[in-house]
């Protein structure tokens, strides 16, 4: 992401003449601006505001007609088996979009029940991932399910797991700040719900930045593959080099599996909103 300080001298003055002279711009803010992470909390508040906020609320917020319609054509090209009266239940019990920035509103679909059905959940999944974004998705080795040692589980245990079509809301943009994913995740951190609002809302992945300054990847916290893996996903882009033969570039949606201590900021550890 291009930096004000990169830019031109006159768009940083534009910019600070606007902040200064505004009314509200009192004293007392530009002390508690000054002081230790004071510049961090201003900028957070206005990333939160002008760009998370307009972003969901605007060209991401979809009506509960449109996300109806994503989940039926879902199920008619993946072939899911859906309880014949699901629809019916969606209209009647659709929550309203949710207010703050980067919380959204999407749906649990889950297959089977226990162990079994977690694995079947999470290949689903990933399988309407590839169709939504081709041969631009890939998948790190990590988020295989390879052998009995590494199998996939929820942090909520495997029996709560159940067949279900039902609306959630969810706040995307938590858990950034922390020493380890699973000091901040729980009972409510997503799990394959990540991964609907990943095949749901691509507009949104695609809007994720690999450093994370506005839009950060998202962790499915709520799920743990093997002894510490976290599946999560997030859009790369690496410019390509022409003075380098083999770097052609890439812009890809990564499905990723990190260890359990990451402590990146870039990306986030989403959580439930009850």
């Amino acid at each position: 992401m291009a930096r004000l300080n990169d830019d031109t001298f006159s768009s940083g003055l534009e910019t600070a003449k606007l902040l200064l002279g505004h009314p509200r711009f009192s004293t007392a803010l530009a002390k508690a601006i000054r002081q230790e992470g004071g510049a961090d909390r201003a900028v957070d508040a206005l990333v939160r505001e002008m760009v998370q906020r307009d972003l969901m609320n605007g060209s991401l917020a979809i009506t509960v007609d449109d996300q109806i319609k994503l989940f039926t054509e879902a199920v008619r090209q993946e072939g899911w088996d859906i309880p014949s009266d699901t629809l019916l239940r969606l209209y009647d019990s659709a929550p309203p979009w949710p207010s703050g920035p980067l919380a959204v509103r999407s749906l649990r679909i889950r297959f089977g029940k226990g162990q079994a059905g977690v694995e079947r959940t999470y290949e689903a999944h990933i399988t309407r991932l590839i169709r939504i974004y081709g041969k631009r998705f890939s998948r790190w080795a990590s988020t295989k399910i390879q052998s009995s040692w590494e199998q996939i589980s929820l942090v909520a245990g495997n029996a709560t797991h159940q067949p279900c079509v039902e609306w959630i809301v969810a706040d995307l943009d938590t858990g950034r700040k922390r020493e380890g994913i699973a000091q901040v995740r729980g009972a409510l951190a997503l799990a394959d719900e990540l991964l609907v609002i990943a095949w749901m809302f691509p507009k949104l992945i695609e809007s994720t930045r690999q450093n994370g300054d506005l839009i950060p990847g998202f962790f499915a916290g709520g799920y743990q593959i093997g002894e510490g893996i976290v599946p999560g996903i997030r859009r790369i882009r690496i410019a390509s080099d022409e003075t380098a033969k083999y770097n052609p570039g890439r812009d890809e949606i990564e499905l990723i599996g990190d260890r359990i201590d990451n402590t990146s900021s870039a990306m986030s550890v989403p959580l439930l909103r009850l």
